[in-house]
């Protein structure tokens, strides 16, 4: 498998994981790629969860914000430009 192909196959495979509406299969998929790439999953206290959300309503009520389309149009435009900018969006 070539560069080219390899980053083809990344960008499916990201299209296909933000197609999932299942929380049981998101769950799935999270739990196989922690374990092949042997990164475990972050963990949060209820707390800053929470003080997450509360931040996050406050930027969607003003206005910050990108739609789905927005943040795939911007990844595949760094993609094209830096092929390996696409793991950073991962860290």
């Amino acid at each position: 498998m070539n560069t080219v192909e390899l980053e083809a196959g990344k960008m499916q495979l990201v299209r296909a994981i933000a197609s999932i509406n299942d929380p049981e299969v998101l769950a799935a998929v999270r739990e196989v790629m922690y374990e092949k790439l042997g990164c475990p999953p972050l963990q949060y206290t209820k707390e800053q969860l929470e003080e997450a959300l509360i931040e996050s309503e406050e930027d969607f009520k003003a206005g910050r914000y990108k739609s789905s389309s927005e943040v795939f149009e911007r990844l595949e435009a760094d993609t094209r430009r830096n092929p390996a900018s696409l793991a950073d969006y991962f860290r």
